[in-house]
This record gives structure tokens, sequence and C-alpha cells, in this order.
């Protein structure tokens, strides 16, 4: 429980993802606020000009316009 406080004090949403404090990786939002856990996306990568990434937890697909 100390660990998850610690953890909620360090990151911040910035729509539509999280992110740590100095770490420029964002993290999938619905791990976080399904299951509590810090997944890094993958990405981002581009299909025709859409930014887009992913989460290799819970398959999670994001595209940023």
């Amino acid at each position: 429980m100390e660990d998850l406080l610690a953890t909620e004090k360090e990151i911040e949403f910035r729509k539509p993802f999280y992110y740590r404090k100095n770490d420029p990786v964002p993290y999938c939002a619905r791990c976080w606020e399904v299951d509590k856990k810090l997944v890094h996306l993958d990405g981002p990568y581009y299909v025709e000009n859409i930014e887009m990434y992913d989460c290799n937890n819970c398959d999670n697909n994001l595209t940023l316009n």
C-alpha cells in the first residue's frame, strides 16, 4: 500500500497518458486506472500520419491526432 501511494505522487495524467517524473515514455492509462500497474507504451509509430501507441499488457491501442 505504501508503494502505491508513493507511485501515485510520482505520476501525472496528461491526456491520454500517465507520465512518471523524469520519464519521457508514457504509461498506459487503462492499466494504471484499472489494475494500478505502470506499463510503458510502445510507440510512437505512425500510420498515415497518425501517431499511435500500443500497450502490450492490455492490448490497448491509443491514437493521437
